[in-house]
């Protein structure tokens, strides 16, 4: 039924997927890094991560997140540490390093981010947005 603006939906989408990762909007650390480190940024104060809730929020595969989270301890980025309560979880923390790191990824992605809103103006980048989230929402209803 909707052939034509699927395959444009789906064009549209490699093409903005494929110019992102050209680019290389994150010059210190991998996307998939910068990811976690977003993650645990906003986690909540009283709360905590573990590796599971990680992979519920990215999509990745447990042996990539395993992999991330190994570098950014060895770097100092995170910490990891099991929880008093239940010994099998084990919580993943930012560090002061991590924030440093993080807070350089995020500032030079906005600056790059800021320059695309500013040509494109700020309806447009609005609507943008509130489609991508339509579009997000609707495949996750599809189940």
């Amino acid at each position: 039924m909707y052939t034509d603006s699927c395959e444009e939906l789906l064009t549209a989408w490699l093409k903005l997927s494929a110019v992102v990762r050209n680019e290389r909007m994150v010059k210190y650390l991998s996307f998939r890094e910068v990811f976690i480190l977003n993650i645990l940024t906003h986690a909540e104060a009283d709360s905590f991560i573990t590796a599971t809730d990680i992979i519920e929020k990215t999509g990745m595969l447990k042996s990539q997140v395993n992999k991330v989270l190994t570098d950014l301890e060895g770097t100092g980025y995170i910490t990891r540490a099991k929880d008093s309560v239940d010994k099998r979880r084990v919580r993943l923390q930012i560090t002061q390093k991590g924030t440093e790191i993080y807070q350089k990824e995020h500032e030079g992605i906005l600056n790059i981010l800021n320059k695309v809103c500013s040509k494109l103006g700020e309806e447009r980048i609005d609507t943008f947005v509130n489609e991508v989230y339509s579009i997000a929402d609707a495949i996750e209803n599809l189940n």
